[in-house]
């Protein structure tokens, strides 16, 4: 296994599979970072909040894991003569965060704030669950929120950019979302990484 040697659990759970090494301060924490399952007590506040139903497929996600950062990279910038890095998720699966991120102990993104935006035109019983973002030579060239469609359980991928939702891609459910884009995504970087 790629990361059987090349991982970190955290206190809380959390595993940090690639981390940064010391001397690579130019890096992100991890390459991918898998949070600490969900609690019980945080699933259920989901189901209540989210009417009609919140996903069982996503229920299931969250028993493994708290949400997902995926195929992490710094993105580097000058600004005023001085270098900053700015970091990608180029696949991400929101969770519940449970206590303020700091820069050793990241926290998902949340998918209760994160449902709040949506382009107009987003059907009602769409759930945003997570985001992908495509890259060419480190600039992003495309951004998509992924949803999911609480009644059917369908998988759907909606550009963020516009002023309407457009359903750009579908799947069948969430499992086949995640495992089709993390599978591209990988094969992206393989693809690269002959290049180099």
């Amino acid at each position: 296994m790629q990361y059987e040697n090349n991982c970190t659990v955290a206190e809380n759970g959390t595993i940090f599979l690639a981390p940064r090494q010391p001397q690579d301060k130019a890096a992100p924490i991890a390459k991918h970072i898998v949070f600490a399952p969900m609690t019980e007590k945080a699933m259920e506040y989901l189901i209540q909040s989210y009417i009609p139903t919140f996903p069982n497929e996503l229920l299931k996600i969250y028993q493994v894991a708290n949400g997902m950062n995926l195929f992490q990279q710094n993105q580097s910038f000058i600004c005023k003569g001085k270098q900053y890095y700015l970091c990608n998720v180029q696949l991400s699966v929101y969770g519940v965060p449970f206590a303020l991120p700091t820069i050793n102990r990241p926290e998902p993104f949340n998918i209760s704030v994160e449902d709040l935006s949506r382009l107009p035109g987003t059907p009602a019983n769409f759930l945003k669950f997570g985001s992908y973002i495509t890259l060419q030579e480190q600039s992003v060239i495309g951004e998509f929120d992924l949803f999911v469609d609480v009644e059917c359980g369908k998988a759907y991928t909606i550009p963020r950019e516009g002023t309407e939702a457009v359903i750009q891609e579908t799947w069948e459910s969430v499992d086949q979302c995640l495992c089709d884009l993390f599978w591209r995504i990988s094969s992206m970087h393989q693809q690269q990484k002959m290049r180099l």
